[in-house]
């Protein structure tokens, strides 16, 4: 799976879940949807956190300067 392909996957994902959180909204007591947006603000944040620890590290691989510098044969 390409990066594109990851991130489009992740966005269609991300679209479904807000979708699905919304049509529990009317059937749902406040104190109850709050652990639905809780949960979904939580992937949202650990899914951020990890997209830029990704790109941190794939800059680091890539640069020669690095520690861990990987070289590709």
């Amino acid at each position: 799976m390409t990066n594109q392909e990851e991130q489009q996957f992740l966005n269609d994902l991300e679209k479904k879940l807000w979708t699905s959180a919304n049509k529990l909204l009317p059937s749902l007591d406040a104190s109850q949807y709050k652990h639905v947006m809780l949960g979904l603000v939580f992937l949202k944040y650990v899914s951020d956190a990890f997209d830029i620890r990704r790109k941190e590290l794939r800059a680091q691989f890539t640069a020669s300067d690095q520690d861990y510098y990987i070289v590709v044969a």
